[in-house]
């Protein structure tokens, strides 16, 4: 299925029982009952060019599921001109994002695997343009971006590289475009 850990399965699960589409029977292992189906599908497939599209009757809010697009690439090593272009969108629940606007966008480099973000990651980023120390950001320095840790110190500010290769980035101008607040990995 395309899936990285058991954990995204869980919580996949967790998702459809909460909206009561299945039933878990908690003493038995791998025991999943279909109680409700929706009664449009979510998705379409056009019989010709096999394009995948959403179901214009099908609510993903009432369903509790998001569309979040895709824009782009960021840098975790040096920063560099980020690519915004809306490449494709995901359908998240809703639970995961909270109420604020997110996006998406593709890890390139290596500067944050210490903590797990690999070349090829989805960042989910929670679009805002504040945050506390050691939250874990997309920057904007003049038009490059970069994802690294934050930290507001007296006179500036440090863009921290979770890869001790990489050097701390030092500034005293920066754009904060949003926090990280999960990550996918629809690859191996």
């Amino acid at each position: 299925m395309g899936l990285s850990s058991t954990s995204t399965v869980q919580s996949h699960l967790n998702t459809l029982e909460k909206f009561g589409y299945i039933t878990r029977d908690a003493n038995k292992n791998r025991s999943i009952t279909v109680v409700n189906m929706p009664d449009v599908p979510a998705l379409e497939m056009d019989e010709e060019t096999h394009e995948v599209t959403s179901s214009p009757e099908f609510n993903f809010l009432e369903a509790g599921l998001r569309r979040v697009p895709l824009i782009g690439t960021v840098q975790a090593g040096l920063p560099v001109t980020a690519i915004e272009n809306r490449e494709d969108e995901f359908v998240l629940p809703t639970a995961l994002l909270g109420s604020s606007e997110c996006f998406l966008l593709r890890v390139r480099g290596e500067s944050m695997r210490d903590i797990g973000m690999y070349e090829g990651d989805l960042l989910i980023v929670r679009n805002q343009s504040t945050a506390n120390n050691g939250d874990i950001v997309v920057a904007r320095i003049d038009d490059e971006a970069t994802v690294k840790r934050f930290y507001k110190e007296s006179d500036h500010i440090r863009l921290m590289p979770e890869n001790e290769e990489f050097q701390p980035i030092i500034t005293r101008n920066c754009v904060i475009e949003g926090r990280v607040i999960g990550l996918i990995r629809d690859h191996i």
